[in-house]
């Protein structure tokens, strides 16, 4: 998760109506540490320091176009990177991607998802510092 001026980073995929945190999925034999590094690189073409592990979420997703339940459990860390400029939505290296940032009060009309992150990433940001879990299910 990368805050800047208490704005977060959030990715959206151009076909769907939702932002969720940047990052992916881990490759076999990379640490999620790696895998944030690499996601960051691929996407936006930026390098960034991860920091300290914040908690994970557990949840689905209903895949339209392949018919198929997804289950995925994220885990997030804190992440700085110098080659943004907060409030400056970097642009996408991979097409099918957009980026903004975000306050708090917007992640409804920017429909973050997981829902939980919502609270967890206000929690944050208001100093509460306990590593945290969610789930949908």
């Amino acid at each position: 998760m990368i805050v800047a001026n208490d704005q977060i980073l959030l990715a959206r995929h151009h076909e769907h109506h939702n932002t969720f945190l940047p990052g992916g999925h881990v490759e076999p034999r990379e640490s999620c540490v790696t895998t944030l590094q690499r996601e960051l690189d691929e996407e936006l073409g930026i390098s960034v320091e991860v920091g300290r592990y914040l908690g994970a979420i557990e949840y689905q997703w209903w895949d339209e176009p392949i018919s198929t339940w997804h289950h995925n459990v994220s885990h997030c860390f804190e992440a700085r990177s110098s080659d943004l400029t907060p409030g400056v939505d970097p642009l996408a290296i991979e097409p099918h991607l957009l980026f903004c940032w975000s306050s708090v009060e917007d992640f409804e009309r920017h429909n973050l998802l997981p829902l939980p992150l919502r609270n967890l990433i206000a929690k944050l940001l208001d100093g509460d510092e306990r590593v945290w879990w969610a789930s949908t299910m």
